[in-house]
């Protein structure tokens, strides 16, 4: 017997009429050059929030579109590149203050974080600011700063090769004697030094420092146990950091390490913080099994949840060796589901240490029909069998179970599929493209996402009026 097809509901009537005599396929390459290359081919310029002042720098809040903020950049950009940055990134991480004033002097608001760990340290160099060193010197005689296994020995983190260090010392006379302010007081410091707006606390998830992952391991750092003897202090650190960098003259930013957000385990109070860093976002595979479902749904309700409570969320995407077109699209079409205003995005080879850039950044869909749910599962359509978005100018669907389904559309539209894409050469730009394919019925495997323009007339073009 043939597989009954699920019938896609058509968009309001008023946008749906389509006029379309064009070829089945359109390709259309983006330009990424420089300040005449046709930026916002496919999409408006930023609509970016202006800080009060060029050294108060926010997170913008937009509400469609794919903005964009990197981790560290490399090294050695050529100007092209930092002006490629300048133009299409919203903010990145580890810049160097001359790469600062390169970028700032074309997008006066991109965002630099600092980063560094909030509770390992050890002689293992790191960025501080305007080069590569450590502050070990400062630390490794403050023994009440570290955290001690019952027998009294520090312990160390494997896989970060450091040690571990309390967060928050109840025990201390005045908060300056601890381990908090002395991390304030340097990472501020150091933030002066490279012209950061903030800092990302790396680590800060509970399942950073798992009992398996500490030599000694440490009865305190049992799954079970960690909600009483390590999360409060983690959440005392980052309402003191909130209150130092509140009262500062530059009104600092936190960022904080928040893991996948896909699993039911302890998370730490994100209050205090301006942002969470969630990583890896949306982290299937074309084909995955469906044992994956909950912990994407979770991690889905939870980024939307935190945009809700008006936290910035950077969404980084990993794309291991060998993932495809596929792969990227349900990374992508899983972030314009879940985003709402203040979550950003990144998609990075887990091999990779160059800059990269892909096409659909570039999808724009307009704003969406409907302003955010707290919960995922306000998207899914029972009659669809997946989860869909409207947007003023077509929808996102997306699939992350593991049957495949069709759907037999109402109204012929436009399917969008990224092509290429990747590296960023000395001369600021790469190949990429986004096809467009005329479609009256799909079929979306499983771990896929599909983007389709209803309303072609006012899509692919920004709006020339200002």
């Amino acid at each position: 017997m043939a597989r009954r097809q699920n019938r896609m509901p058509s968009a309001r009537p008023r946008r749906v009429r389509i006029w379309i005599n064009a070829a089945m396929a359109v390709v259309l390459a983006f330009a990424t050059g420089g300040a005449a290359s046709g930026q916002g081919f496919l999409r408006p310029e930023r609509e970016t929030a202006r800080p009060e002042t060029s050294s108060l720098r926010r997170f913008p809040d937009v509400s469609w579109g794919v903005p964009v903020f990197a981790p560290a950049l490399p090294a050695g950009l050529t100007k092209a590149q930092l002006r490629f940055v300048a133009e299409h990134y919203s903010g990145a991480e580890q810049v160097s203050r001359e790469e600062a004033e390169a970028i700032r002097a074309i997008n006066p608001d991109f965002i630099i974080l600092h980063s560094r760990r909030a509770f390992i340290a050890g002689p293992k160099p790191y960025y501080m600011g305007d080069a590569w060193g450590s502050d070990w010197e400062a630390i490794e005689g403050r023994w009440d700063w570290f955290v001690r296994a019952t027998d009294g020995r520090p312990i160390r983190h494997l896989l970060a090769d450091g040690y571990l260090m309390d967060p928050w010392d109840e025990l201390a006379e005045t908060a300056e004697q601890g381990w908090a302010a002395y991390w304030v007081d340097s990472s501020m410091e150091q933030m002066r030094r490279m012209d950061a707006d903030g800092i990302r606390a790396l680590d800060y998830d509970p399942g950073s420092v798992l009992a398996a992952l500490l030599d000694p391991p440490d009865w305190k750092f049992d799954a079970e146990r960690m909600e009483k003897h390590w999360t409060p202090r983690v959440n005392r650190f980052g309402q003191y950091v909130r209150e130092r960098f509140s009262s500062s003259p530059e009104k600092y930013l936190l960022v904080v390490d928040g893991g996948g957000l896909a699993d039911t385990g302890l998370l730490p109070d994100f209050s205090p913080a301006d942002g969470v860093l969630v990583e890896p976002f949306a982290g299937r595979q074309s084909g995955s099994p469906g044992a994956d479902l909950s912990g994407w749904k979770l991690q889905m309700s939870r980024v939307m949840t935190l945009q809700q409570r008006e936290k910035a969320v950077l969404c980084r995407g990993s794309l291991p060796e060998g993932a495809g077109t596929m792969d990227r699209l349900f990374i992508t079409g899983s972030f314009l589901l879940a985003q709402s205003g203040r979550a950003q995005l990144y998609l990075q080879k887990s091999s990779a240490s160059i800059l990269e850039y892909y096409p659909e950044y570039l999808i724009n869909l307009g704003h969406p029909m409907s302003t955010g749910h707290g919960d995922v599962e306000g998207y899914y359509r029972r009659e669809l069998g997946l989860f869909a978005r409207e947007f003023e100018k077509g929808w996102v669907l997306v699939n992350p179970g593991d049957q495949s389904i069709p759907l037999r559309l109402d109204r012929a539209a436009w399917s969008v599929s990224p092509q290429g894409g990747g590296s960023l050469d000395a001369s600021g730009s790469h190949s990429g493209v986004l096809l467009l394919e005329k479609v009256e019925s799909i079929t979306l495997p499983p771990a896929a996402a599909a983007v389709l323009i209803t309303n072609r007339a006012t899509s692919l073009f920004p709006d020339p009026r200002p």
